[in-house]
């Protein structure tokens, strides 16, 4: 019994370890811009990314392209509320109390956010527009762990994990102001 008690508390041990439980936390101004892929007779994909510079490469032959070009540099920001209150559950813990603060968070987000964005689109070759807004952002984000968060996205978000390198989230809004400088991508 001895052995069988030493041997489950080095199993729990190993699979408490083994849990990757550090997500970084760092605070900037970027720019975030939030996409639109539309198209007749298909379902709009919705995605987001948040982006240091105002110039931006984009591959525009198809959706696909475009969003790897964009996400090769830029992390990805979910669209939806799942993975925000999935971070909040990391932050705070999970409880009675802070089920709805993701959901909070990202309505709150989104309403100052539509305040002040500015707009724009982009035409695809293969057919539809990207429409896109964007504003300044100063936040404090989490970055979350892209194989274990990306199951919580919605269905009309971008489905293809592998054009993604990184999933961040803002938690904390410190300010979202419209944007001076206007992005400007760059197709050829």
């Amino acid at each position: 019994m001895k052995t069988t008690l030493i041997i489950f508390f080095l199993f729990c041990q190993n699979v408490c370890l083994a849990q990757n439980r550090d997500y970084s936390l760092f605070c900037g101004d970027y720019t975030f811009i939030s996409f639109m892929w539309s198209k007749t007779n298909a379902w709009p994909v919705y995605f987001n990314t948040v982006v240091k510079q105002d110039t931006i490469y984009a591959d525009i032959t198809n959706l696909d392209t475009f969003a790897k070009s964009v996400y090769s540099v830029n992390p990805y920001v979910p669209v939806y509320d799942n993975p925000y209150q999935s971070a909040i559950n990391i932050m705070c813990g999970k409880s009675y109390e802070t089920y709805d603060f993701g959901l909070e968070l990202l309505n709150k987000f989104t309403d100052e956010f539509n305040e002040t964005a500015k707009e724009g689109k982009i035409k695809i070759l293969t057919g539809g527009y990207i429409y896109y807004k964007y504003a300044d952002l100063k936040a404090i984000f989490i970055e979350l762990d892209k194989q274990r968060d990306w199951r919580h996205l919605s269905s009309n978000e971008i489905r293809d994990s592998s054009i993604v390198n990184r999933m961040v989230l803002p938690i904390s809004i410190i300010n979202c102001t419209t944007k001076n400088n206007k992005i400007r991508f760059v197709t050829e």
